[in-house]
């Protein structure tokens, strides 16, 4: 090895040790990428066996391997513990590839070459090659801690097992618009300014989630989810008979499509984020099914495991004629069933949570206005059945309680229930209580 890549090897253990002390990783998991040209477009990349033989070098040219080495080397690794997972054809501005230090002399010249992308673990890293790999560079790893954090966040999402469980499958830089790094929401203001950040795609289950985050990862967005299959649909919900009153809708992770049965079905997109969001938790944890719901025949095709109540039926098939309704442009209060707010306290607060027969939740801030949005809970099955039973049971009512102490807060609730019976004192405590919870497992 010459005497300036030993030069660079020594730099390179500098920045590995500071994004060390930086950046706190979980253990190595050893189901990395099998090295190949790199794929934005692949979904899921193939996990590498533990007694899977090296692989294949032929795969790359020289200069990645020797990027590989020198990064294999610093860690005290094997070179089959670093995988390959970015390969893009480069032009340097001079001989020091666009990196020089102050008071360095840099050759003026074109430098052709490659920028590869390195992965140990839940660590990445960025080199600049020539094309011969003489000339090798290692970029100060500003992205590390982006792509960490939206790991974490995608992690806690899902809950997955271990963060290393989301399998990058691409990262890239991107100036965003705005500070919300092109990703606005209701009751947010964005200041038309320049963010430098990433853009980062996780695969997990088949799924890409694709994150916008800053440039330090202090901020990270979920931006949307995406399949292989653009173009499948994971949800089909027929009502009416087959006479003329038949329709059908299809949903899949790009929008949806309605009309009558047999007829051209128009297509729509999703004008709100959250709704293809929620429909990758449902695929990721509903099994493929079938089933008789009030609002029709429901079809689904999913990837997880336990199979549905009735209730969950129920709900999924109602989330579909929300989803259609939104599209629409329609008003979705018909599908409320209860509205809780809590005001008050020392520090003023102002909390909203909503509840749908679509067995969704959604708490926000109404100290904003329009509220801004706090986060959301899918209702677990039990829940659901005890919520529905209300619902088919207890006719509307509203009510208001308070703690009754200073700086104390002030409740009010308001059921749409479908049924005839007026609600009891029982009931209406057991409304509070319900929504209370509901509210404390989104904003603990």
């Amino acid at each position: 090895m010459g005497r300036k890549n030993l030069v660079w090897m020594v730099v390179l253990a500098v920045l590995l040790s500071a994004c060390a002390q930086a950046i706190q990783t979980p253990p190595v998991d050893r189901k990395t990428p099998l090295p190949g040209w790199y794929d934005p477009t692949r979904l899921t990349p193939t996990p590498q066996q533990e007694n899977a033989p090296p692989p294949d070098s032929s795969f790359f040219p020289p200069a990645v391997l020797a990027a590989r080495q020198v990064l294999a080397v610093a860690l005290g690794l094997e070179e089959t513990a670093v995988s390959v997972i970015r390969v893009e054809a480069a032009d340097w501005p001079d001989g020091c590839l666009g990196l020089g230090n102050e008071g360095e002399a840099c050759t003026e010249e074109i430098v052709p070459g490659y920028l590869v992308g390195l992965q140990v673990g839940d660590q990445f890293f960025e080199f600049r090659t020539d094309l011969e790999g003489v000339r090798i560079r290692p970029v100060a790893a500003v992205q590390e801690a982006a792509v960490a954090a939206a790991r974490r966040q995608l992690a806690d999402l899902l809950s997955l097992g271990t963060p290393a469980e989301a399998v990058l499958v691409e990262v890239s830089p991107v100036e965003w618009p705005d500070s919300c790094l092109g990703l606005s929401q209701a009751g947010e203001e964005c200041q038309p300014e320049v963010v430098n950040g990433f853009r980062v795609v996780f695969a997990v289950q088949g799924l890409q989630y694709i994150y916008h985050t800053n440039g330090d990862g202090s901020r990270v967005l979920l931006a949307g989810v995406k399949s292989a299959d653009e173009g499948q649909s994971y949800l089909i919900l027929i009502s009416g008979s087959q006479s003329e009153d038949c329709r059908i809708l299809q949903i899949g992770l790009g929008g949806l499509a309605s009309g009558a049965c047999g007829s051209v079905l128009e297509a729509q997109p999703f004008t709100n984020l959250q709704r293809p969001l929620e429909l990758a938790e449902l695929i990721r944890t509903l099994p493929s099914f079938q089933m008789e719901t009030p609002a029709g025949w429901l079809t689904f095709q999913g990837r997880g495991t336990t199979q549905p109540a009735v209730e969950e039926g129920r709900a999924l098939a109602v989330w579909a004629q929300m989803a259609l309704a939104e599209a629409r442009a329609e008003n979705l209060d018909s599908y409320r069933l209860l509205f809780w707010q809590r005001t008050g306290g020392i520090a003023g607060f102002c909390d909203v949570l909503e509840i749908y027969e679509s067995g969704w939740a959604y708490a926000r801030d109404c100290k904003n206005n329009p509220p801004a949005m706090r986060g959301s809970l899918r209702i677990s099955a039990n829940s659901l059945k005890l919520l529905y039973n209300w619902v088919d049971q207890i006719a509307l009512f509203e009510a208001r309680r308070s703690d009754g102490v200073t700086d104390g807060f002030e409740y009010t609730l308001n059921w749409y229930g479908r049924g005839d019976g007026q609600v009891t004192s029982s009931q209406q405590e057991d409304v509070f209580n319900f929504a209370a919870e509901v509210f404390g497992q989104i904003q603990p």
